[in-house]
């Protein structure tokens, strides 16, 4: 069984959103800015969550379980939490694992998080869910109201579809407008999806190799790994030194693991690619400790 991707993972995600729109938090998701989606995850935080969904929330928002995780949510930048309004609004696409995980959580997507979803079997329905469905829940939750801003409301965006699909079936001009218009959008998800950033080769895996991926047959030594492109020229284990420089912006530019007191550090986050478990960013006081040796 080949693992799953992480554009999969991405593509899940986004049509659970569709499906659902936020379910238990929708009052917060439905028009998902940045401080709505701060007080999806303080919401959430205050819940009874299992350890799991603890980790991702901590994970994201970078405190450890001794911290006071309430007061590090409602500080949090804004500005930091663009990048999962701007995936909910389909701005973007996503490849962030922490940020994916966290969108899953607020969503309620239940194969969660990615280290989780990478191993499951999908059955053919689920393959295909990233193109069939969102054609779907795009045609179902298009109505003939004005298109949804910043400002619409929740029952705007949830009006009975009834009515669209008997003016479609009379030939009417609107109703064949909004379709046109539903065609474009669903063309651009599915090409940023899959024909953009995600360039996989069909037929072929990928296998660790020291510190990267490289290419090779499905099958060979057990190999089951999907090929990507994205992740044999970007994912590398990497030794730091006190010359490099850590940071961007403030957010950090690596991410490590560490098992039995041994630390490893990778280009990118996803998960360990021997031992399948999660990777976390590489904060200030683990380049302190482990690089700087302060």
């Amino acid at each position: 069984m080949g693992y799953n991707t992480i554009e999969e993972y991405s593509a899940h995600i986004l049509v659970r959103y569709k499906e659902n729109n936020g379910g238990k938090l929708k009052g917060y998701l439905s028009n998902p800015k940045p401080s709505q989606i701060r007080d999806a995850c303080l919401q959430l935080y205050k819940e009874e969550l299992n350890k799991a969904d603890k980790e991702i929330i901590r994970t994201f928002f970078g405190f450890s379980e001794n911290e006071n995780g309430a007061n590090e949510i409602e500080q949090y930048k804004l500005g930091k939490l663009k990048a999962v309004s701007d995936f909910l609004k389909e701005k973007s696409n996503s490849s962030n694992t922490p940020r994916l995980n966290l969108i899953a959580l607020l969503v309620d997507f239940p194969i969660r998080p990615f280290a989780k979803f990478q191993k499951i079997e999908l059955s053919i329905d689920d393959q295909n869910l990233d193109i069939m469905s969102l054609k779907q829940k795009n045609n179902l939750s298009i109505t003939e109201s004005e298109p949804y801003t910043e400002d619409a409301t929740t029952d705007e965006i949830n009006m009975n579809p009834n009515g669209k699909i008997e003016k479609e079936d009379k030939g009417s001009n609107w109703s064949r407008k909004i379709i046109v218009t539903i065609s474009i959008t669903i063309s651009s998800v599915i090409a940023l999806y899959f024909g953009i950033n995600w360039i996989q080769d069909n037929g072929k895996c990928m296998a660790w190799s020291v510190d990267h991926y490289e290419k090779t047959e499905c099958g060979e030594n057990g190999v089951t790994l999907k090929y990507n492109q994205d992740w044999v020229d970007n994912f590398r284990k990497i030794e730091l030194d006190s010359t490099m420089t850590f940071f961007k912006d403030g957010e950090p530019l690596f991410w490590y693991s560490k098992t039995n007191n041994t630390i490893e550090f990778f280009t990118r986050g996803g998960t360990h690619p021997v031992s399948g478990k999660e990777l976390y960013r590489a904060k200030q006081n683990i380049i302190r400790k482990y690089v700087l040796k302060e």
